[in-house]
């Protein structure tokens, strides 16, 4: 029913030696763990042979960070219902009753086969990575590069002509899936003989349309997110053993979700050929640009250990813009497609607790726990439009919650 996108998991923890995460997680050039945040240098006891760090950290200098992640990111479906398949079929004339005026009887028990909240979970964790290039200037201040992506999240669900339990009736009306879509053209007439009965009179297309006694149906949503971000930190109070800092930078964050609908359509109960198929789609992108601000607090525990916490706000535009289409599976035929776009004001918040340990001289070890909700963002519950030629589904405001988790290494040259 479910399935998770955790492809390239082995290569993301090799991309964690080159790349970093949340916003001015480097305290770079400080010389840790003497003196606390004091900028003086102290040479370790026993050099080390590579080239990090520097004896005069004062000045500033290049340092290049990367995390690996794992973020779970809200359901636009979750705890919603919008049925979409029904077991049975409907007759669309009179021949496979065998009974005048029959035409328009649905033949089967009508229960659900389909439901948009079957692709709204389980919980899901995917993995990810973050790069970071930054350079500190020899006032404390740091100016930051960064790169977040996350895997895609999928989740599909699938209904076929085999009912739940075997419980089927004598005349099969279980085996096919209905859906109520209208206004299509000829070309998605689908398979034009998906019934006999016993007078052997059931006509060509006598169950018209290839969402009409289909044999298979698949669901699916697709959930994509990144940003690139930059921060501006500078330092504006610092004792021995503490430092707040005040953050900003712009920021451009991109959530998607794409859901689709595949139908397959048979002739004579699934096993002739050729093959019908009607696909929908209904994706969303909401893609926010603006600044974001922010606190970062320090606190150095000893023995090269440390703790942060970042609370941090944005304004954003989104233009937010919406696709939904009918096609045929063969790309044959018409398509009907509309595209939308919604501008609007959205808002961030979000709070990053980590700790810190810098193991040796110029190498920072990170690990935190990362939460944040963007506002106002555009998304659907009931993701079909049944109504082939108007294409005009639903859609709403809604706030989208991340969280996650992250382990950093930083190099500080």
């Amino acid at each position: 029913m479910r399935i998770k996108s955790v492809w390239g998991a082995g290569v993301l923890a090799a991309l964690a030696a080159l790349t970093v995460l949340a916003p001015g997680t480097t305290l770079a050039q400080e010389s840790w763990p003497q003196g606390g945040f004091a900028t003086g240098y102290a040479p370790p006891a026993v050099p080390l042979p590579y080239p990090l760090y520097s004896t005069h950290p004062e000045i500033g200098g290049l340092f290049i960070a990367g995390s690996y992640v794992m973020y779970h990111q809200q359901n636009p479906l979750q705890g919603r219902s919008q049925p979409i398949a029904y077991r049975g079929f409907v007759a669309t004339d009179d021949t496979v009753l065998d009974a005048a005026g029959s035409a328009g009887t649905f033949v089967g028990n009508r229960n659900v086969a389909l439901d948009a909240n079957q692709v709204s979970g389980p919980y899901t964790f995917v993995p990810g990575f973050q790069l970071e290039i930054g350079w500190k200037f020899g006032d404390g201040s740091a100016l930051t590069a960064s790169f977040w992506w996350i895997s895609d999240a999928h989740y599909s669900a699938v209904a076929t002509l085999a009912a739940p339990g075997y419980q089927y009736r004598s005349d099969q009306a279980q085996t096919y899936l209905t859906s109520f879509v209208y206004n299509f053209p000829a070309d998605f007439a689908g398979a034009p003989f998906k019934v006999t009965n016993p007078q052997g009179t059931a006509g060509p297309y006598s169950v018209y349309g290839i969402w009409n006694g289909a044999s298979i149906m698949t669901i699916e949503l697709i959930q994509r997110a990144e940003q690139f971000y930059m921060t501006y930190r500078k330092p504006f109070y610092e004792t021995e053993n503490y430092r707040a800092s005040a953050l900003v930078g712009p920021k451009f964050f991109w959530i998607e979700d794409k859901f689709r609908w595949i139908t397959t359509d048979l002739n004579d109960f699934g096993v002739a050929s050729p093959v019908y198929v009607g696909v929908y789609n209904n994706q969303v992108d909401n893609r926010n640009y603006g600044l974001w601000t922010g606190l970062q607090q320090e606190w150095y525990l000893g023995w090269g250990v440390a703790l942060m916490l970042n609370l941090n706000a944005g304004a954003f535009l989104d233009v937010a813009k919406t696709m939904v289409d009918y096609q045929r599976g063969d790309r044959g035929g018409p398509e009907n497609k509309r595209t939308r776009q919604f501008d609007k004001a959205a808002g961030m918040l979000q709070a990053t607790p980590s700790i810190m340990w810098y193991p040796l001289e110029g190498i920072q070890l990170q690990f935190a726990y990362d939460i944040f909700v963007f506002f106002n963002q555009v998304s659907y519950d009931q993701p079909v439009d049944f109504n082939y030629s108007s294409l005009t589904p639903p859609y709403h405001d809604t706030w989208r919650w991340f969280n996650g988790f992250q382990a950093t290494i930083a190099f500080i040259f």
